[in-house]
């Protein structure tokens, strides 16, 4: 995301979206702008090839901070994808990208929270999967849909990361064998 500042205002003489938007051309520095800004997309909502971050959320000292955390950050990512989707349309070969790793990672991760036992994996793995989702609806160039999906994924995940946070503290355990 670093990089794609850099780039953005050395290329266009500003950061700020409505001062260089008009002026933007198809071209180089477009082209690297929007390869910084779907690196920093991927790995801030944890896709493939960059999945292992969300899964890593167990140094958090407790339930609730550890789960809304991985919400927090995995949600980070789609909505930077919302915010770039005017340059992301001006190089259509990165919202192809989008849908790619969106579509990759959507029923994998999907397929690992289904096989895990850990409370803090099976939530970090549905919400990287619930963001490749969200991903492929801005891929596609449904930003209405997108957006729609980031909303509703706003109300419930932090929810449902209370909720574990408190079946994790009456049952004792993160495992979901041991919960009953």
């Amino acid at each position: 995301l670093m990089m794609g500042a850099v780039v953005c205002a050395d290329a266009f003489g500003s950061t700020v979206f409505s001062d260089f938007l008009p002026n933007v051309q198809p071209g180089s520095s477009l082209d690297s702008l929007c390869v910084f800004l779907l690196v920093a997309t991927i790995a801030r909502s944890s896709q493939i090839p960059i999945y292992v971050g969300s899964v890593t959320s167990d140094t958090e000292p407790s339930e609730p901070a550890a789960l809304v955390n991985t919400f927090g950050l995995l949600s980070a990512g789609s909505f930077l994808a919302y915010r770039v989707q005017p340059l992301f349309a001006m190089a259509p070969w990165s919202q192809l990208a989008l849908l790619v790793v969106g579509s990759i990672t959507a029923p994998l991760a999907a397929v690992i929270a289904c096989r895990a036992f850990d409370v803090r994996r099976i939530f970090a793995a549905s919400t990287a999967s619930q963001a490749g989702v969200i991903l492929i609806a801005f891929g596609a160039g449904s930003s209405s849909l997108g957006v729609l999906h980031l909303v509703a994924n706003a109300f419930f995940a932090p929810l449902l990361g209370l909720v574990f946070s408190i079946l994790v503290r009456a049952c004792g355990s993160r495992d979901i064998r041991l919960m009953g």
